[in-house]
């Protein structure tokens, strides 16, 4: 059974600098290679974690088909294990030159394969993404027609329909670099299924753009001036608000996992439910604040089914598109209410329901709790995202450090 490992070819560097990456199969009795069809510069490349480093503009796309490629060897040496044929490096080598679809890259439709990628969103009950998808191809299709193979997929393409969406639809550039990302996610699901060489993506050599945003965040005084607002119970404005005040008090919770929270979700020191999102399961303790929030919700017939808040009371939940369409409505309305609650409470800041989230982020930043303790409270997948998020709202800091120097 070949042992399968990345390796660079240092002795076969070209006269660029560059050294081509092989697949290396050794059984102990023979060494087969495999061309990945990928090459980089000695200096890009960490021969003991067998990964490209991360002085490389486009490490985290190669690292991902060199993971892929991997994986798809080492599922062939099991396949053959399991059906009793040879698993020697000579066999299994030959079987990798083989693609696992009768289509030749460049030959097969982009949207065909798109088209499937989305339906199985939609089968995982996965609408947000899937909506998502489905009006970034929806433009694409517009422009390109159909088919549309993924020969066309050049940089040069990418270049003209950014330009298309930027005249077209009056695009931001950070609205078009999610069009192209989606584009990006898809063209590398049709490079791990052999659809399309790794070596002809455009985005190799094509970088996605964007501009940096500050986004809108309350303070905690600006919270409590919400609070302190005299809504009558009952009425759109005090939902809203409410609704508003128990995301905050609840780790900086989505909208769509308030409005769906139920009674039985609510314990005596927790609220625990499943993120619509991630699908993931999130605990977080049940503050004093948000215990005052929802307390008067809860009457003697409420159930542990039943809706925490009224948004989604006797509306259509009974499949996914319905539940999406539903929490949708069920935003702009909030939305709607908030902008006017803001108004009275005299903020002169756009608040929206995901305001909350961007604000308990910067809330915890400015109490100094440690990035670990934030994106955990965040139920972020990485750090790094966190970092990320963090940098966006820490606009300030730095200025005020420095003013403070001097002062």
């Amino acid at each position: 059974m070949p042992a399968v490992t990345p390796v660079l070819w240092h002795y076969r560097t070209n006269k660029d600098g560059l050294s081509p990456i092989y697949l290396r199969l050794a059984d102990g009795q023979k060494t087969r290679y495999r061309s990945l069809k990928v090459s980089v510069r000695e200096g890009q490349w960490n021969d003991r974690a067998c990964r490209v480093s991360g002085r490389h503009p486009n490490a985290a796309e190669i690292n991902k088909m060199i993971a892929d490629e991997v994986q798809r060897a080492e599922d062939e040496v099991f396949r053959r294990t399991a059906v009793g044929e040879r698993t020697d490096a000579d066999a299994v080598a030959r079987s990798l030159t083989v693609r696992p679809t009768d289509d030749k890259p460049g030959q097969s439709d982009f949207f065909s394969f798109a088209d499937e990628l989305v339906g199985g969103y939609k089968t995982r009950g996965q609408m947000w993404t899937h909506d998502r998808y489905v009006s970034v191809l929806k433009k694409m299709r517009a422009y390109t027609g159909e088919p549309f193979a993924f020969s066309g997929l050049t940089p040069a393409f990418l270049r003209r329909y950014e330009a298309h969406l930027a005249k077209e639809y009056g695009n931001t550039v950070n609205t078009i670099a999610t069009n192209l990302s989606t584009i990006k996610t898809v063209i590398r699901r049709a490079i791990a299924e052999g659809l399309m060489e790794y070596g002809a993506n455009p985005f190799l050599s094509h970088s996605i753009r964007t501009e940096p945003t500050a986004p809108v965040r309350f303070t905690l005084t600006e919270v409590r001036a919400l609070e302190a607002l005299n809504l009558p119970f009952g009425t759109p404005l005090r939902v809203a608000r409410d609704t508003f005040l128990l995301q905050f008090y609840s780790g900086g919770a989505r909208f769509s996992d308030v409005a769906d929270l139920r009674w039985g979700s609510v314990q005596s020191k927790t609220i625990s439910y499943r993120a619509s999102k991630t699908k993931k399961v999130v605990e977080v303790p049940l503050l004093p604040q948000a215990e005052t929030v929802i307390a008067p919700y809860r009457t003697d017939s409420s159930g542990p089914r039943d809706h925490v808040l009224p948004h989604l009371a006797g509306r259509d939940l009974s499949t996914p598109e319905a539940r999406k369409k539903a929490v949708r409505s069920c935003t702009t309305l909030t939305n709607k209410a908030l902008k006017e609650i803001a108004t009275m409470a005299e903020i002169d800041k756009n608040l929206t329901t995901h305001v909350a989230r961007h604000s308990f982020a910067d809330h915890c930043r400015t109490m100094g709790l440690s990035v670990y303790d934030i994106s955990k409270a965040m139920r972020h997948s990485s750090i790094k995202m966190t970092e990320r998020y963090l940098a966006r709202l820490d606009t300030g800091s730095l200025g005020d450090k420095m003013a403070e120097l001097f002062s």
